[in-house]
């Protein structure tokens, strides 16, 4: 996982599983490690991209309680468009990887 925090908001930047190792939980456990860096650090928001076509990985923050907040076109430099993500710490880490 990448991120900065700054003026109280955790941006993380990426977040990603190796395709043999996904559905074992590694993706929850760094983003769970992320808030508890950005609690140490004080910020209390997380906001982040995720590409329009990556429906998994935007169904897997929206179980943890983010919610899309706008969209980006032409975000990446292949031209699609971003899906920008937010919320506030604590999340809702009850449920499990989708």
């Amino acid at each position: 996982a990448v991120f900065n925090c700054e003026d109280r908001l955790l941006h993380l930047l990426r977040l990603g599983v190796a395709k043999k190792y996904r559905r074992f939980g590694l993706a929850t456990q760094l983003l769970a490690a992320a808030e508890e860096i950005a609690c140490y650090k004080k910020c209390s928001r997380i906001k982040l991209e995720v590409r329009a076509s990556n429906t998994e990985a935007a169904l897997f923050y929206e179980s943890f309680g983010l919610r899309l907040l706008s969209r980006l076109n032409r975000f990446y430099t292949d031209g699609e468009t971003a899906l920008i993500y937010g919320g506030h710490f604590p999340l809702k880490f009850l449920k499990t990887e989708p």
